[in-house]
């Protein structure tokens, strides 16, 4: 998953949630399935899904920075590590 899919607008859908009494807000994306807020209003069950999102979001692209950190290392100084590891 890149970047671009993390800061992209996504296509939600709010509904009634007769098992959780409150409005249900989720993503349209396969990908976001399992994202969702409830509220009380079908605003608020939006705003709660757009926080699950943030923190979603927030934390793929740590693991995706640092991800592209290590591979930016190996790649400058792969030779280097090699070497040190057969000693």
């Amino acid at each position: 998953m890149n970047n671009d899919f993390l800061t992209k607008e996504h296509s939600t859908m709010t509904r009634w949630s007769d098992k959780d009494g409150e409005w249900l807000a989720t993503y349209v994306e396969p990908e976001l399935r399992n994202l969702t807020g409830l509220g009380k209003t079908p605003e608020r069950a939006l705003s709660e899904l757009k926080a699950a999102y943030r923190a979603w979001a927030d934390r793929l692209g740590h693991s995706v920075a640092v991800s592209e950190a290590v591979q930016r290392a190996v790649k400058e100084y792969g030779d280097v590590l090699r070497k040190l590891g057969s000693e």
